[in-house]
Parts: C-alpha cells; sequence; structure tokens
C-alpha cells in the first residue's frame, strides 16, 4: 500500500512509529497519546478501510470500480439450499376421507388399484386431495428429490439482409418456445419400499387408464372447468445458506410424469442396486422470476397473510442448535426486503 496515514497527535505531536501496546494498543490504534476524543480515530480508521482489500459494501461495487479485481468474500456465492415441491394431483382414485379413504366406485374394477389400496394406500393419498387438509404438496418427494432440471430462457432471433452488400442486423423475437410445452427431469432417490416407483407407476397407470376410457376422470373438473385432473404444478425455491432467504424462484406448471423407470430392477446377479430414480415430465408453462408464483405457492401452501401461523425456525437461539428436521407445511413471507421461506411447525400425526 503506498498511501499513508496522517499520524499527528490532536496536539501535534508525532505519534512514534515503534509499536508498543501502551502506545498503540493491542490492536494498532493509537492510545492516550491519540487524545481523548474518538473522532480522529474514526478518521484515520476510514483511511485503512479505504485502501482494504477486503472491506467493501454492494453500494461500493454499484456506483464504483473495482480496478484490482479485488474479492470481497461477503459478496461472493458459496453455497445455495435449494427445494424441489411436488402439488399433489387431483386424480379420481380415493375418496377423499383420509386415513379411511377407499377406491371411488368408478374405479374399483382396477387390479392395480385394487392392490395398492390394501397395502399402498398412502401412495395413492399422494395423488388426490384427501391427504392433508393444510397443504396441497406432496410431503415425501422433498427430501428425496435429488436434482431437477430447469430449462433456460431463450430468445428466438431474426435478422434483416441488405441485397447486395449482405450486410445483416439481427434483431430479438421472443422466448415462448424455450418456456413452453418443453421437457424436464427430476431425480429421485428410492426408498426401501420402492415407493417412488410405485407412486409414479399408478399416475402414469392412471392417465393412461384415462385416455384408453378404462378408468373415469374427476368429473368435477374435467368436465366442469377444462382441467386435466392428473397435471400438476412443480416449484423449485432457492435460498441463501440460512436456508431462508429466498433468490431465486420457478414454476413448472401443468405437468405430468412421462416414463418409469421399471427397467432399473432388471436382475444382474454381480450388478449393484440402483437407487436412483429418473422420472422425465412434460409441462406447459415454465415461470422464471415471477412474483405470481410465490402467490400461487401459498395457495398451496394453504397460507393466509391475516393469520397467525406457529413457525419452525432453522435455527433455535435459546439451545444454540439446528432447528427441527421434521416441519410442517412451507410458506413464503416478506420481511426486511426480502422474499423468505418458512415453515409451519411439525404436525402431529
Amino acid at each position: 500500500m503506498s498511501r499513508e496515514i496522517d499520524l499527528t497527535s490532536p496536539t501535534g505531536d508525532e505519534i512514534s512509529g515503534k509499536w508498543t501496546p501502551a502506545v498503540w494498543g493491542h490492536y494498532g490504534f493509537p492510545r492516550a497519546t491519540y487524545g481523548s476524543t474518538a473522532k480522529n480515530m474514526r478518521t484515520e480508521l476510514g483511511e485503512v478501510m479505504n485502501m482494504s482489500p477486503v472491506i467493501s459494501s454492494y453500494q461500493d461495487s454499484y456506483q464504483n470500480f473495482n480496478r484490482f479485481y479485488s474479492v470481497y468474500p461477503e459478496q461472493e456465492l458459496t453455497d445455495l439450499k435449494t427445494y424441489v415441491f411436488v402439488v399433489r394431483p387431483s386424480c379420481n382414485i380415493l375418496t377423499n376421507a383420509g386415513a379411511t379413504s377407499e377406491i371411488v366406485p368408478a374405479n374399483q374394477s382396477d387390479s392395480l388399484f385394487s392392490y395398492m389400496g390394501q397395502d399402498h394406500k398412502t401412495i395413492l393419498r399422494f395423488l388426490g386431495d384427501g391427504l392433508a387438509a393444510d397443504h396441497k404438496f406432496i410431503p415425501f418427494l422433498v427430501y428425496r428429490t435429488e436434482s431437477l432440471q430447469l430449462s433456460d430462457f431463450t430468445l428466438k432471433d431474426s435478422s434483416v439482409n441488405q441485397p447486395y452488400t449482405n450486410w445483416q442486423i439481427p434483431y430479438g423475437t421472443n422466448g415462448n418456445e424455450s418456456v413452453t410445452g418443453g421437457s424436464f427431469d427430476i431425480m429421485f432417490r428410492e426408498d426401501n419400499q420402492l415407493r417412488i416407483t410405485k407412486l409414479f407407476h399408478a399416475w402414469t397407470h392412471y392417465i393412461n387408464g384415462i385416455m384408453k376410457g378404462t378408468l373415469q376422470p374427476n368429473k368435477s373438473l374435467t368436465t366442469n372447468q377444462n382441467k386435466f385432473d392428473y397435471m400438476t404444478t412443480v416449484y423449485q425455491i432457492t435460498c441463501a445458506p440460512d436456508a431462508s432467504t429466498i433468490l431465486y424462484f420457478a414454476q413448472y406448471v401443468g405437468c405430468f410424469p412421462t416414463n418409469v423407470p421399471h427397467s432399473n430392477y432388471s436382475h444382474n446377479l454381480r450388478g449393484e442396486t440402483e437407487n436412483k430414480v429418473n422420472i422425465p415430465f412434460r409441462y406447459f408453462k415454465l415461470n422464471h422470476f415471477d412474483p405470481q408464483t410465490l402467490h400461487d405457492f401459498n395457495k398451496c401452501s394453504i397460507f393466509d397473510k391475516g393469520s397467525v401461523y406457529s413457525e419452525s425456525k432453522t435455527y433455535n437461539e435459546v439451545d444454540g442448535v439446528m432447528g427441527d428436521a421434521i416441519v410442517g407445511a412451507p410458506y413464503i413471507t416478506y420481511e426486511k426486503a426480502a422474499y423468505r421461506l418458512k415453515w409451519k411447525t411439525r404436525k402431529q400425526v
């Protein structure tokens, strides 16, 4: 550093450049000989901060230039905490009677649903409205999600050509093609009862039966509202390392699975067990950074901003440990100039 700090005391006497705790203090700043006020110390400390390659602020980076390419750790992207939430579809499989739900009469003759209704009823409840009254998500899939593939927003372009000289002037058009009618994959981690595979097999089996006419759809949606009862919405919420401050959010609308990898269980005597299940989806539309996405998310959380909820905090300040791992439904609030992901307290089962 070439700049020098004025080490003249308020009385005009020079301060000795020789460091001793009695004169400079344990942190390198003058003690008694520097004067009785803190004003001069603040002035000199400001000089140190201006020369330091470590101390800066975002306001500086917005208005000024960093000519030495100094790296400020507090401004760097280091880690992210990402959550994927899949909304339950409204498939016409079970009656909405909670744990006592039965296969709807119109589809009782289906052998797969009869089998799963006896041994895997909870899986079928993931595909309808009867699982929980305080949210519309599939909780089981949140901690089983390994990865989700997001599509880029890409503008199409065109150009104006000048005859003879062949000069071209390109211009942008629109990005609709990159955010509609596409596909994406979600990688799940399978459990010891193959619940992921069974869930998506039941889901695709239902779609197949609806289109072939062997199963009856939810007429309140298909007939009265012109909606597909097997479609869902998928949200990705990406937070800062505090697992609360939302930095990125996206929403896939009109999604449904298209393939179940039963080939994972092909017999191989010397092979290793594959516990990753990749499910491809088709979707109608992808929304990046659309604030309406957060409003829709809270509707799926059955969140009323006028109500008071018991929050399960990420960090327990009293005991100095992390908060509960098992929590209730998520919801989003706006606090301290940022959207924040929060969780209700766990539901007693």
